[in-house]
């Protein structure tokens, strides 16, 4: 994972659409008492963030950082899940929520698939569970990383231990990071797994470049423009650039 930007406003067209389909979400609500998936028929409107959603976020998952496209072979999250919660049945899910901009996430259909993310969400314990419109999400402790967050003080990397696959870990005391890290399958999943291996490989030999041979030669100007290469906001798995960049004190090199 990787620490996005900011989130952009939400475009003016998009906005009014949400902010319609939401009134009449909440109209519903009051006089029935509850939402449910038909309310949703033919009016996902969040689907028409996702073009927004790929070019804020460079075109990654915003939890494997995998890249995909704006189209049929990716999501759009919701990270408050919009009805029901698998940690606790029964709550109706944060229905308030189905069209807020700022619950948006683009996002691979693996992790926010039914096998990892779907409509998990824990929270930490002391947290209260929002249960309506009222209610203060702030109060809820998260377990899971919100991609908003920096990821670096939850999660970290060993690429020492394997010559053919990356680990990663939780490290922060309330085990957000290894909550997060379980859901979405980011230790488990083969794909990504040799991804990062793969990424490793490439940043070793840009460093053996760069400590191997003298400041401007060929073989140094090749090594800066390999590593500047995999800094770029597009390049997969970044937070992983980023860690072995820090660890191995490389960050002189990309000024």
């Amino acid at each position: 994972m990787i620490k996005l930007d900011p989130r952009p406003a939400c475009p003016t067209k998009l906005k009014t659409k949400l902010e319609n389909a939401g009134e009449e979400l909440h109209k519903k609500v009051r006089k029935t008492g509850n939402a449910a998936s038909e309310d949703f028929v033919k009016k996902n409107y969040w689907t028409k963030a996702k073009p927004n959603l790929y070019k804020y976020q460079h075109g990654k998952c915003c939890f494997c950082e995998r890249s995909g496209d704006p189209n049929g072979s990716t999501d759009v999250e919701h990270f408050r899940p919009k009805l029901g919660i698998t940690e606790e049945p029964g709550h109706p899910g944060y229905w308030w929520l189905a069209y807020n901009w700022d619950n948006y996430f683009f996002s691979c259909k693996t992790c926010n698939s039914q096998a990892h993310k779907g409509n998990h969400f824990p929270l930490l314990p002391g947290g209260v569970r929002a249960r309506g419109p009222r209610d203060k999400l702030a109060a809820e402790r998260a377990a899971l990383i919100n991609p908003l967050e920096d990821p670096d003080l939850f999660i970290d990397y060993d690429w020492k231990r394997s010559p053919d696959k990356v680990l990663i870990y939780g490290i922060d005391t309330e085990k957000r990071g290894e909550t997060t890290i379980k859901i979405l399958g980011l230790g488990l999943r083969d794909d990504l797994i040799e991804k990062r291996a793969t990424i490793i490989c490439s940043l070793r030999a840009a460093e053996k470049l760069l400590k191997d041979y003298a400041a401007n030669s060929e073989g140094y100007k090749l090594g800066v423009e390999l590593l500047k290469c995999k800094t770029k906001p597009t390049q997969e798995y970044l937070g992983l650039v980023m860690c072995f960049i820090r660890r191995q004190g490389l960050h002189g090199y990309l000024v």
